[in-house]
């Protein structure tokens, strides 16, 4: 979803997806360093505010399937805010190999589709921050959809978190993969990220409204 551009009828959708389930534990304490193993590859992180993006939507999926649902969305949209970056500023030919943009996604918990690899030149950052978001955004945006003034207050900490924490794309990926001239615009489109939290404080009892429609029926 592109943050500039927040549709009633997506975010209505989100909603509809939502659980009921209000049993998350208590979220991490974003600005603190936090230890993440990505096993596969031998790696520990122990600072994740500067690491590609895909290792974030990895850190959220593996959150959310421990039952750390807030620090899940959390680090979702701090995930989202920062691939938004990348994807605007990622040259055309910046390619992952096949194998990699495939581990990175599985990993994530959503299996690149056979065909995806066999286009082999298209596989760059961007698409894969597509896919994986479009796999873990249902479960987690599905989640944040079921508690409106959670979803909101998570939100913010994410645009707090950004302004503490400013994303360098260039600690990130390779500096040859991006355009340095695209990041004003990458930035001023990241920030979308508030218009969203504006739509959802303006259209909030409709949106619940809704919700518990969808839920009685």
């Amino acid at each position: 979803m592109a943050l500039s551009k927040i549709s009633l009828t997506l975010i209505r959708s989100l909603c509809m997806l939502a659980g009921c389930q209000q049993n998350s534990t208590p979220e991490q304490t974003a600005n603190q360093p936090v230890q993440f193993v990505n096993a596969a590859y031998g790696q520990h992180f122990t600072d994740l505010t500067q690491i590609d993006p895909a290792y974030l939507f990895i850190y959220a999926n593996h959150l959310f399937n421990n039952g750390e649902k807030d620090a899940a969305l959390f680090w979702f949209y701090v995930a989202q805010y920062r691939a938004l970056i990348i994807r605007v500023m990622e040259n055309d030919n910046s390619l992952l190999p096949a194998d990699l943009y495939q581990q990175l996604a599985e990993d994530a918990g959503t299996p690149v589709i056979g065909q995806m690899v066999v286009l082999g030149n298209g596989l760059n950052r961007g698409h894969l921050y597509n896919y994986i978001h479009s796999g873990l955004g249902i479960d987690i945006n599905g989640y944040a959809g079921s508690n409106m003034d959670n979803w909101i207050t998570q939100l913010e900490k994410v645009m707090a978190f950004e302004k503490a924490n400013p994303f360098d794309p260039y600690q990130a990926v390779p500096a040859e993969q991006l355009n340095k001239e695209k990041l004003p615009e990458a930035q001023r489109r990241a920030e979308g990220l508030a218009e969203m939290i504006a739509f959802l404080k303006n259209n909030k009892a409709e949106l619940e409204k809704q919700r518990d429609a969808l839920k009685n029926n």
